[in-house]
């Protein structure tokens, strides 16, 4: 859907607001709310304004004022012609910022509200005319419209390919396009997973030293956390060895992967759990060395209270996060790319699976809803019911943005209307949604035994048991971004010697199921709060 708006002239007095109320139209019409209209219309106004100040106008000079929609995105793009300049978010100077505020204070706003609007701002220069394009609404269904659409057709070009190209043509463009693709995409992936969890869980542990305010009811949290970790483990490995999506759809060959699962030992890893030097868990891929090493420097940097020290490991966790969300950017491509390339070697019935895997997961997420409910009637003795009806607008907003940070103010709301402290919500919340969080434990699960049943591995009993350990721990470290569990699910698929060829299958499994999975991780959250917040009321009445 496009909307043009176009006027040949050069009185911008009388263009602003004529292009202004268009675009308030048009976006009116596109059913924006009003708070994001409002904005919108700020972002234009002050854009425009820089525009117009670079402006060079002649006698047929064309401004031009497009409103735009696009797999739920609306973007506005204004083209005034004029030369090329240092555009640096078009709002250098019209900000309303209160007489009476402090230079400092003044300041302080001012790049606040430049960092928020140059996230929705791109500029660039062609020809004659300066464009800026203005992000008024994005939508949190784009990247899953994204992901089906290259799955979908990802299926439909492996069809044609297989059915009327000859195989050594698809097979020339499999092996020179589509599978170097994936190999980048996959070499960039493990480049940041191993510091990502590295230095996630490393500077969790460095902060822990700063929680002395609520050591009483902590433990109470990290005991309730621990317990329903080990319930959905075993809720997922449950329901894999009842349904076992996967099975039948081998995709590699077992032999090579085998001979790796032959060296596990559950003694051999309790003993080789602490690393002998620093660097050897990097190199040798080893999870459990590299997440013991993390606490154990985690932990000695609380201690010694060095904040400098804790400050650097604190960006570093930030560096790898975006490195990481800069690699999920092109999962689209990567889908395409992939799925294509199996349908050329494999045939569809490895979709099948995927199916299945969708139904099994989404299974996992209804039983341990069930595990919170009961949790929150036996623990903290409050009725489900009226937690889950409370919780509506929180699970709402969580659904539709697939975002738990975005439902964080809801939260608070619930909270105070569920009598849990602004104390405990303060410390509950922000880590149930970052550190405490079980449906990573459910999604990496299902995702890695899945796996190996695709790539036609058996693992024992004893093989389990460093499998399940890791997923405990890489659930806490999984990154609160969409899709989060892909960035560390390659790291297990290496651990059970799994072809890394088949993540974008759980890259669209997630993808999915992102609007169930997000609701999930804000109503542990909420449990965990309960919980604490009766242990509290308790300790008080005593």
């Amino acid at each position: 859907m496009q909307k043009k708006f176009t006027v040949i002239t050069n009185e911008t007095e009388r263009v602003l607001p004529q292009a202004l109320e268009y675009i308030h139209e048009q976006l009116a019409a596109l059913k924006l709310t009003g708070k994001d209209i409002n904005r919108a219309e700020l972002m234009c106004e002050e854009v425009m304004a820089s525009l117009f100040t670079h402006a060079i106008f002649s006698d047929d000079s064309k401004i031009r004022v497009k409103v735009s929609k696009f797999l739920g995105n609306v973007n506005i793009t204004l083209t005034v012609p004029g030369e090329e300049f240092a555009f640096t978010g078009g709002l250098d100077n019209a900000l309303p910022l209160d007489d009476d505020a402090s230079p400092e204070t003044a300041e302080a706003i001012r790049n606040i509200l430049l960092r928020s609007f140059s996230e929705n701002l791109k500029y660039r220069h062609s020809g004659k005319y300066n464009i800026i394009t203005i992000r008024a609404l994005t939508s949190s269904y784009a990247g899953l419209y994204m992901i089906l659409a290259s799955l979908f057709s990802a299926v439909i070009c492996g069809l044609i390919m297989r059915s009327f190209i000859p195989e050594s043509v698809y097979m020339a463009i499999n092996d020179n396009i589509f599978a170097p693709v994936r190999t980048i995409f996959m070499n960039g992936l493990k480049l940041c997973a191993m510091p990502v969890v590295f230095f996630s869980i490393l500077s969790c542990m460095a902060d822990s030293g700063s929680m002395s305010g609520i050591k009483r009811t902590g433990s109470k949290i990290l005991g309730c956390f621990l317990t329903t970790q080990i319930i959905s483990l075993i809720i997922a490995f449950g329901v894999m060895f009842i349904f076992r999506p996967g099975d039948g759809a081998a995709l590699t060959s077992t032999s090579s992967v085998n001979a790796q699962l032959e060296s596990f030992s559950v003694i051999n890893t309790i003993v080789n759990v602490i690393p002998s030097d620093i660097v050897r868990p990097f190199l040798d891929g080893n999870m459990l060395q590299l997440i013991a090493l993390a606490v154990l420097l985690g932990i000695s940097a609380g201690l010694c209270g060095a904040k400098s020290v804790i400050h650097i490991f604190s960006e570093l966790n930030g560096l790898f996060m975006k490195a990481t969300e800069i690699f999920m950017k092109i999962i689209p491509l990567v889908v395409f790319c992939s799925i294509a390339s199996m349908i050329i070697t494999s045939g569809t019935k490895v979709l099948l699976s995927v199916l299945g895997i969708i139904v099994r997961l989404f299974t996992c997420y209804v039983l341990i809803n069930i595990v919170y409910m009961l949790v929150i009637k036996f623990s903290a003795h409050v009725s489900p019911a009226r937690v889950y009806r409370e919780s509506l607008p929180m699970l709402i907003t969580a659904m539709s943005t697939c975002s738990s940070v975005a439902s964080i103010p809801d939260s608070i709301r619930v909270s105070g209307k569920l009598g849990i402290p602004a104390m405990i919500h303060s410390f509950t919340f922000p880590l149930g949604i970052s550190v405490f969080k079980n449906e990573p434990c459910l999604y990496l699960t299902i995702a890695a035994l899945s796996a190996a049943n695709l790539c036609g591995l058996h693992l024992t009993s004893a093989e389990m048991i460093p499998l399940a350990m890791s997923i405990l721990v890489l659930s806490s470290a999984t990154p609160s971004i969409p899709n989060g569990g892909a960035a560390v699910l390659s790291v297990l698929l290496v651990q059970i010697g799994c072809s890394l060829e088949i993540m974008p299958l759980f890259m669209v499994v997630g993808a999915c199921l992102d609007m169930i999975a997000t609701p999930t991780i804000c109503m542990g959250a909420m449990t965990l709060g309960l919980v604490a917040s009766y242990d509290e009321k308790g300790r008080n009445e005593r």
